[in-house]
């Protein structure tokens, strides 16, 4: 058994937080002491050797295993030539779809999937950012 000694302004409680002891633990071991939110400053303490059972500050989240990457499709966007695109006529033409492009084709393709209209989108560059990763799998 060691013996602590109250610094000033403890309780029961402190000094089982920075013991790693369970409170109950120091209340069985100091009958002395009628509170455990009472001071104590000054009066001595029992403590257990080692804590039998500590109470555990944080418990750190698990982390999930590792995804899988995604499988890619070589063509998941029917792609078009310009000299084919120019042939055709289309309804609605979306030119470049940074900065919510792609929303906006999505929504739009949502609001008029049976009305068989032409949508059409032209891309100036065919990578992403700086990362040279393609927009569309070539």
């Amino acid at each position: 058994m060691r013996i602590w000694i109250a610094h000033e302004g403890e309780t029961l409680r402190t000094i089982a937080y920075k013991n790693d002891v369970q409170t109950e633990n120091l209340i069985s071991l100091n009958s002395h002491i009628a509170n455990p939110d009472q001071n104590i400053t000054g009066k001595p303490v029992y403590l257990p050797y080692s804590p039998a059972t500590k109470t555990p500050k944080y418990h750190s989240p698990s982390c999930p295993p590792p995804l899988t990457p995604p499988i890619y499709l070589n063509h998941w966007l029917p792609l078009t030539s310009l000299e084919q695109m120019a042939d055709i006529e289309y309804d609605v033409l979306i030119v470049g779809t940074g900065a919510g492009g792609g929303t906006v084709i999505w929504r739009l393709c949502e609001q008029r999937q049976k009305s068989n209209k032409r949508i059409g989108v032209i891309e100036a560059e065919t990578f992403c950012c700086r990362r040279m990763r393609p927009i569309f799998p070539l």
